[in-house]
């Protein structure tokens, strides 16, 4: 080899070596606060008050701009950062146009545009991602080592506990929004780590020990989208296991994970765990006990689907009050007390920017349907290309329309970063087509 080859070979190398740890990053649950400590509140459902020192802000907000400094390129990324642009200057303006003579409402409007545009950074470091040619290196086994570390001890911990529900503390540091936001990305990536598996043995095993512990995770943390997407991957798994190659590992994970998850789920909803979740707040805020089984009746007449409906009713209705507010959004937040989230992030958008914030996305959405089309006219693309573009649409067109994690750090930016490299791989496998589509 010669000189100017093995320098490649090492600069190579050191790139991989770079972004997976990047990747690593951007999947570990550590969250800090600006105070300067690292987040180890125990409690099930954590509120900041309102105190911007004391909100929960995770490591991979800080190491996504990182590896965007040492990552980036440009040329393939190029789409991405126009995305941003755009998004920065009509969120911009959308804030501008429609600002009070109130400071707070401005302050307040500034933040959330803040938090909104910050994970959306993570499009371009995924758009940026270049495939190793070593298998342990590549994005899938990344999440598939942090599962490892993460999952078994949470479960443990949670079984110690005798409470049922999925506790946040991992000892040295808890993880914020355990019960919402964090649950279905790990059992989204870990389905998406499952598809690259079928020839590594080390990494099957690994796959195959974690899956007892992923169905004991799915069920304690009661999530719906979370067990949704996880018996759904499975039932997907076992029909593609049966009709090609033999894939024991495989199959070995996704039967264990059933398993797992049938049986905890069961003793879960039996003991209560379920009205303990949705007692939380009441009990959070000092009720009695008569007031909280009065709360608990409540939860139980009023679904969460229905309470969701009524948010969507909202932010839709408001949004459609007039031409300026559904083109530029609104001055002011509503009240958190009576309505806590819009429940849907392109409502929320919508509601806080207006129509013209929505259009880049919109944009983005169609743009990577049309290239996912392009890939599947022309065929001979892995299996494991349609289990990310599965995983990715399943968070940006599903779990965003019953939750907000685009703009939420922690899984807004996994999100993003996905959606990223999903974008990545349809442009290289379409690569002499490029300018075509």
């Amino acid at each position: 080899m010669s000189a100017v080859n093995f320098y490649k070979s090492l600069a190579g190398n050191k790139r991989e070596l770079v972004q997976g740890c990047v990747i690593f990053t951007l999947l570990f649950p550590l969250f800090f606060q600006l105070q300067g400590s690292i987040f180890t509140d125990k409690g099930m459902n954590f509120d900041s008050g309102g105190i911007l020192t004391r909100l929960p802000l995770p490591l991979s907000s800080l190491t996504c701009f990182i590896g965007l400094a040492f990552l980036v390129r440009y040329r393939e990324a190029t789409r991405s950062v126009s995305f941003i642009f755009a998004l920065f200057m009509l969120m911009l303006l959308s804030t501008f146009a429609t600002s009070s003579q109130d400071e707070g409402d401005m302050l307040s409007k500034l933040i959330l545009m803040v938090q909104t545009i910050l994970p959306v950074f993570a499009l371009a470091l995924g758009q940026s991602y270049e495939k190793p040619d070593n298998v342990y290196l590549r994005f899938q086994a990344i999440f598939l080592y942090v599962l490892i570390l993460v999952v078994p001890i949470e479960v443990i911990i949670t079984l110690m506990s005798g409470k049922g529900l999925l506790s946040p503390s991992l000892y040295f540091f808890s993880i914020y929004q355990h019960l919402q936001y964090v649950p279905v990305i790990f059992v989204g990536v870990y389905f998406l780590a499952l598809s690259g598996l079928n020839k590594k043995k080390i990494l099957g095993w690994l796959a195959v020990f974690l899956a007892p512990f992923m169905g004991l995770y799915a069920a304690a943390s009661l999530s719906i989208l979370a067990i949704s997407l996880g018996f759904f991957s499975s039932i997907v798994l076992l029909f593609l296991c049966y009709k090609s190659r033999p894939c024991s590992y495989v199959l070995a994970s996704v039967l264990v994970f059933i398993f797992s998850l049938g049986a905890s789920y069961s003793v879960v909803k039996s003991s209560g765990t379920f009205k303990k979740k949705f007692g939380l707040l009441a009990e959070d805020i000092g009720l009695s006990s008569s007031e909280n089984l009065h709360a608990l009746q409540e939860i139980k007449v009023k679904s969460n689907i229905g309470q969701r409906l009524e948010y969507w009713r909202f932010y839709l209705d408001e949004s459609l009050q007039g031409p300026k507010e559904f083109v530029l959004g609104h001055s002011k937040r509503p009240d958190r007390n009576s309505v806590p989230s819009a429940h849907n992030y392109y409502l929320d958008l919508l509601y806080n920017f207006g129509f013209v914030v929505v259009i880049p996305f919109l944009y983005l959405i169609v743009f990577t349907l049309r290239r996912l089309y392009f890939c599947y006219k022309k065929g001979g693309i892995e299996g494991g290309f349609w289990w990310l573009a599965s995983i990715t649409l399943f968070f940006v067109l599903i779990d965003n329309s019953f939750k907000v994690g685009l703009r939420q750090p922690y899984p807004g930016i996994v999100m993003f970063f996905l959606w990223g490299v999903l974008l990545s791989f349809t442009s290289k496998f379409l690569l002499p087509d490029y300018k075509k589509t």
